[in-house]
């Protein structure tokens, strides 16, 4: 049996990712609890579903890349430095098309509230070419090739922050500054790509190979916006813009766990890959993965018990109602993080079919239990479908990648 390597320099990629995922979770929490605290229930729940619309276009308008180059960066990390120029105008132009239509829908359709609010929550979507290029960057595990400029954006959105609470900008100014926040990090993250020569153009891609991987990819891809966003739609939806404020502030709590978790997964999963296909997982590893289901239960446990004082902390009084959302939904972040490190090694073993099947599940699952538990749980209902929907989502992705492993390491699709 050949010798695993050591990861190098695993405390600096730890930081780096650490900063990436730790300061935009700490921006958009505190831009949460300042718009909750500018406002009534309802409003900020309209505020929320601003956000909830924004998060589903976004790998909409990203699938040129995912599909002609970030598939070639996930099955031949090797092939990260090659980019298809179709792929960056299709993005920008599908993210323009995205967003000009839902504009357009809601201006028709909507309150101007809403409409407002997405007009300028919504420049996150004309920046989804920054997603792949990120993911390519960490399939290559190089994290100083766009750390260094997502804290330049970080800090003068906080600075912008800082400068909406002394003007009184409200609502909107909040709105535009996530918004354009992803915007300039996405144009600076392409231009500097290019020009450090980091990404170069195919001279003659071969595009169908490129398809066959990252197809699944994208539908996966497409799937995880569902569920990540279908329950807080279904709760404005049945129960009203007031419910969803109370849903969308734990939620962001939770979430901002899954980004730490997200960390934890980008350090340890290149070696539980490569520990994986040599076929044995060693003691450090094993108890990685079993740490960051205990660490989910933990705060789960916690949440029961504090969670409702955390949200009055950070949101005010009217929100401490939602512990027992908070509570739920923490659950969710270990299967996040398994779904993560799974799908890398099912990419690893030469497929990414099991990537959309377990996509497809989580969607379909999501959506079916949202509108079933919360005719039974009320808006708690739509957190228990999200843990459920993700641990079916995880189960596929594991089981495929554990009988891949039966068969022989590498086996072909």
């Amino acid at each position: 049996m050949s010798r695993i390597p050591r990861m190098p320099a695993t405390a600096r990629r730890f930081l780096a990712y650490g900063l990436d995922s730790g300061l935009p979770a700490l921006l958009s929490l505190l831009l949460l609890t300042l718009a909750a605290r500018s406002t009534d229930m309802a409003t900020f729940g309209t505020f929320a579903l601003a956000l909830a619309i924004a998060g589903l276009q976004t790998p909409l308008a990203a699938f040129g890349l995912i599909t002609l180059f970030f598939g070639r960066a996930a099955s031949r990390p090797a092939g990260a430095v090659l980019i298809f120029w179709p792929g960056v105008v299709a993005t920008l132009v599908a993210g323009a098309v995205l967003y000009g239509g839902t504009l357009t829908a809601l201006w028709a359709l909507a309150p101007p509230l809403l409409t407002t609010l997405y007009a300028l929550v919504g420049l996150r979507v004309l920046g989804a070419v920054a997603g792949p290029i990120k993911a390519i960057h960490q399939a290559r595990s190089r994290p100083d090739r766009y750390v260094p400029w997502r804290l330049v954006t970080i800090a003068a959105a906080f600075a912008a922050t800082g400068a909406v609470v002394a003007l009184d900008g409200g609502l909107a100014g909040y709105a535009l500054v996530w918004g354009l926040e992803w915007l300039v990090f996405a144009a600076g993250l392409l231009a500097g790509a290019l020009r450090s020569g980091a990404l170069r153009p195919v001279a003659r891609p071969r595009v169908r190979p490129v398809l066959t991987k990252a197809g699944p990819l994208f539908v996966q891809a497409v799937c995880i916006a569902v569920y990540l966003r279908f329950d807080q739609v279904y709760v404005a939806w049945r129960f009203g813009e007031a419910e969803l404020g109370l849903y969308a502030a734990a939620a962001r709590i939770a979430e901002a766990g899954t980004m730490v978790y997200g960390v934890v997964g980008l350090v340890v999963a290149p070696r539980i890959i490569r520990e994986w296909t040599h076929g044995r997982l060693s003691g450090p590893a094993r108890g990685a993965l079993a740490g960051i289901a205990l660490g989910a239960v933990a705060a789960s446990g916690l949440c029961w018990v504090w969670g409702g004082d955390l949200l009055r902390l950070l949101f005010g009084p009217p929100f401490a109602a939602g512990g027992t959302i908070l509570a739920i939904y923490v659950l969710s972040t270990c299967f996040t993080v398994y779904g993560a490190i799974g799908s890398r090694i099912n990419v690893a073993q030469g497929t990414t079919l099991p990537s959309m099947i377990a996509g497809l599940v989580g969607a379909v699952s999501n959506v079916a239990l949202s509108i079933l538990l919360c005719e039974i749980q009320g808006p708690a209902g739509a957190a228990t479908a999200t843990v459920a929907s993700y641990a079916l989502s995880c189960t596929v992705t594991w089981g495929s990648a554990l009988a891949r492993s039966r068969r022989g390491p590498r086996a072909g699709r």
